[in-house]
C-alpha cells in the first residue's frame, strides 16, 4: 500500500490521486483511514485552525482533541481551545488566502489561521491541533515500508529534526533485521547529498534522473 510523507505545505498531491480517482486522508482521523494517506509533516496550506467554538459550516473537521473535563473557558493551549479544519475547495482556499500575509498571524487576526508551520518560531509544530499525531503515524509508515522511494527531498542541513526521526527509524529497522532499503530519485545528486542521505538512511541507492522519468510507484 501506498503511502506519502512531505514535508510541503501545497496539495499537488492531493490534487494529482483526486484527478487519478484515488481516494486520500490526512492520517488525522481514525487509523485506517479510507484511501491513500498523505501525512503533511508541516501541516497544509488548505488547513485552518479555528476555535472550537466558531461556527463553521463549509470545512471538514480535521482534528479535536477529546478532553471530557475541558472547560469551556480558554485554556490558552492550542488543542484544548482550538480544532483543525479543512477547505473543501479550491476556490475557498484562494478566496481565504488572498491578500493574507500566510509567515505571520497579527495580533488582531480572526481565530482563523492557516495551518502549516515549520516557518519560524511564530509556526511551531506543537501550535497545529492534531500534528503529533500526524507525526506518529507517518513516522510509523515508514518504518513498517517495504521500500522507501525520495521525491524532491534534498535531506538540507537545515532539516535536523528531520533527519534525527528518520535515522532513529533507520536504526531500529536495522537492528529487527529489517533493513530499510530507500531509493533517492534526483537529477541533481552530488557527492554531498549522497553522504546526508547515507549518513540517515544507510541503504540508499540513487537515480540521478528526473522523477518524471521514472516508475517509482514500482517499488
Amino acid at each position: 500500500m501506498i503511502q506519502v510523507v512531505t514535508f510541503n505545505y501545497d496539495t499537488l498531491v492531493e490534487r494529482a490521486l483526486s484527478e487519478v480517482d484515488k481516494t486520500w486522508n490526512h492520517g488525522t482521523g481514525p487509523e485506517g483511514d479510507e484511501g491513500i494517506s498523505v501525512y503533511k509533516l508541516h501541516g497544509s496550506i488548505d488547513w485552518i485552525v479555528a476555535h472550537r467554538n466558531d461556527p463553521i459550516s463549509d470545512m471538514d473537521s480535521l482534528f479535536e482533541k477529546k478532553n471530557a473535563n475541558r472547560s469551556d473557558e480558554n485554556t490558552g493551549h492550542v488543542e484544548d481551545d482550538c480544532k483543525l479544519w479543512r477547505w473543501r475547495t479550491p476556490d475557498q482556499l484562494q478566496e481565504w488566502i488572498s491578500g493574507q500575509d500566510l509567515q505571520c498571524v497579527p495580533n488582531e487576526a480572526s481565530p482563523r489561521v492557516v495551518g502549516i508551520a515549520g516557518l519560524g518560531a511564530y509556526k511551531q509544530l506543537h501550535q497545529i491541533p492534531g500534528l503529533g499525531r500526524v507525526w506518529v503515524r507517518g513516522m510509523k509508515a515508514v518504518y513498517e515500508a517495504d521500500h522507501c522511494v525520495v521525491v524532491g527531498f534534498s535531506m538540507s542541513d537545515f532539516d535536523v529534526m528531520a533527519q534525527m526521526q528518520f535515522a532513529d527509524i533507520a536504526r531500529k529497522r536495522q537492528d529487527d533485521g529489517r533493513p530499510l532499503e530507500v531509493t533517492v530519485i534526483d537529477p541533481s545528486m552530488n557527492n554531498s547529498k549522497k553522504k546526508r542521505f547515507e549518513r540517515v538512511f544507510r541503504n540508499v541507492s540513487f537515480i540521478g534522473s528526473s522523477h518524471e522519468n521514472v516508475d517509482w510507484t514500482t517499488y
